[in-house]
């Protein structure tokens, strides 16, 4: 059996299913795209209290209508429903994750080879940044 490998349109999905969430108002406080070594292939994570507050059936709800709305480029990118894992803001998969970004200035995504992560070994794992990006700054300011 081949490794299965995370590919850039994945990430590309991602940040769209991630952006249509927060447009929509739904806390998002992490999201990553992790490979553990007893999965058969990448999830993507999503940190959201939405879990707690209106429970898991609402969180997923939202989820999918995003997914509906999203406007894919290249099929590609597509993030089924059955890619994503929503995880709570306390699990111990939410809390490694949310301090990842502040490693890497938290303004770029972020790539995390190897990891030990709940009793668990990490492949990979993407970590999108979630802070909001600076505005680009016209010449000669």
């Amino acid at each position: 059996m081949g490794q299965e490998i995370l590919v850039r349109e994945q990430t590309v999905g991602g940040r769209k299913v991630i952006d249509g969430l927060i447009a929509r108002g739904v806390p998002v406080t992490a999201a990553f795209w992790m490979k553990r070594d007893d999965a058969p292939r990448w999830y993507l994570y999503i940190v959201t209290s939405l879990v707690e507050t209106d429970g898991p059936f609402e969180a997923y709800r939202a989820v999918r209508e995003v997914i509906g709305e999203c406007q894919w480029g290249n099929p590609s990118e597509f993030v089924s429903p059955s890619d994503i894992k929503l995880l709570e803001p306390t699990h111990t998969l939410a809390t490694w994750a949310v301090g990842v970004p502040g490693k890497y200035n938290g303004t770029v995504d972020a790539w995390v080879h190897g990891d030990w992560v709940r009793d668990g070994a990490v492949t990979g794992t993407y970590v999108y940044a979630l802070t909001p990006r600076p505005a680009p700054q016209p010449a000669g300011s």
